[in-house]
């Protein structure tokens, strides 16, 4: 797969995808990344198009307080009296990812719990898209680095909710992760969520991993790998800070468009289609562009779109501002395979009095069309729109179109995979 040579790529910073070994691979600012499956045989995805993804976790990294041996900025324990010890391995890279690693030792004299807290408790502060449909999620990758979980009685997570004051009112603990094994750490994701319906007077929210265990001489070293703590209704994903920093990490939106040269090009009065070769993996919250051409803003475009909650394509068209056409719904995506939708806008005719139009075609199934007004078109943009929040959440595999009015046959016929 190879992009074409007039297709503009830039994005603000590093992000962090996997290769095709299943290995997370860095990629610098304004990199176009190609992503694959995290499962062998590690399938190539395609381009990924997706909004903003944060993590809210500071430390991801484990950068320590001190010298060697301290516990990582911001990160504190909270054990069971007669519980085991808790001593710091610092940063580490283990199995291509980033993280650091916890140590287990002493004796326990009764049953208990231990707590990693991995930030204070008025820190991160409840984030809008946070609600009972959405939730927090906190994923981590994790490796037993030595010795034996024998005592471990349970894995999981712990999302508090706290008020302005800094007092706890509410918390969300789970048990139910397996316990870490001496497995690859790439094959030992473990995630948990936290749904239910927040208190009133919620302000903050605290990531937490926990670790029940019995009594006993304790030895075990834990590699905790890029943990993330994120709004749910975002993808799962590393995102990490750069080397040895303690911030709020993001990884960015990246905008895959035509350069203006050849988008002048298109303005052909005759029309044409554009088509697009996507994935996604399911049905999303929120509606998703798949391709778009506009004036430089969302206010005046063509679409194509998946709305909210449906697994279905339309072609819309805005005109300052207003929504002026919107096609019928067609066919029905597949998730995990490769899709192809093409849209076709025809200005009008005075010939034959032919009214202007949009129209939709998915894997070469049924055309939907409505007639409209068109809006004067100066770029493209594929897998998202200009504003935040449409973004496709999937990944693209080719795109393409033609500068001339395409009839209903060869739409059809260049809206099939591989055509």
């Amino acid at each position: 797969m190879k992009i074409d040579r007039l297709v503009t790529y830039s994005r603000a910073d590093r992000a962090i995808h996997w290769d095709e070994g299943g290995l997370p691979l860095s990629h610098a600012a304004n990199v176009l990344p190609y992503e694959y499956s995290l499962a062998s045989p590690y399938e190539l995805l395609g381009w990924p198009c997706f909004d903003e993804l944060v993590n809210f976790i500071r430390n991801p990294l484990g950068v320590p307080s001190g010298g060697a041996g301290s516990a990582p900025v911001n990160v504190s324990t909270s054990i069971n009296a007669g519980g085991p010890s808790v001593s710091w391995l610092g940063p580490m890279t283990v199995d291509g990812i980033e993280g650091w690693g916890f140590a287990l030792g002493g004796t326990s004299t009764a049953v208990g719990t231990v707590q990693i807290l991995l930030e204070a408790a008025n820190v991160v502060t409840q984030p809008s898209s946070y609600s009972a449909a959405d939730g927090l999620a906190l994923g981590f990758y994790t490796k037993l680095l030595g010795g034996s979980t024998a005592l471990l009685l349970s894995s999981g997570t712990r999302i508090s909710e706290y008020n302005a004051d800094n007092s706890s009112i509410a918390t969300g603990s789970q048990t139910g992760l397996a316990l870490p094994t001496t497995e690859p750490a790439v094959d030992q994701y473990r995630e948990q969520s936290r749904s239910s319906a927040l208190s009133a007077s919620a302000a903050y929210a605290r990531p937490i991993l926990q670790w029940g265990y019995q009594a006993g001489e304790h030895n075990a070293q834990i590699f905790i790998g890029a943990p993330r703590f994120r709004p749910a209704n975002q993808p799962a994903g590393i995102v990490l800070p750069a080397a040895g920093t303690v911030a709020t990490s993001y990884r960015r939106a990246g905008l895959l468009a035509y350069a203006p040269r050849y988008v002048a090009s298109q303005l052909n009065p005759l029309g044409g289609m554009t088509w697009v070769e996507f994935l996604v993996s399911g049905v999303s919250p929120k509606e998703r562009v798949i391709v778009q051409r506009d004036d430089g803003t969302d206010a005046s475009r063509v679409a194509l779109v998946i709305p909210a909650g449906t697994l279905q394509v339309e072609a819309r068209a805005y005109v300052g501002g207003v929504l002026v056409g919107v096609t019928g719904r067609v066919s029905t995506i597949t998730p995990g395979v490769v899709s192809r939708a093409g849209l076709r806008a025809v200005p009008a005719r005075v010939a034959g009095n032919i009214a202007s139009q949009i129209g939709v075609c998915l894997d070469g199934g049924e055309i939907q069309s409505v007639a409209c007004a068109l809006p004067t078109c100066t770029a493209r943009l594929v897998g998202r729109a200009r504003a935040a929040g449409a973004a496709l959440d999937g990944w693209v595999q080719d795109t393409g179109e033609f500068n001339l009015r395409v009839g209903d046959g060869d739409f059809r016929r260049f809206s099939v995979a591989g055509a």
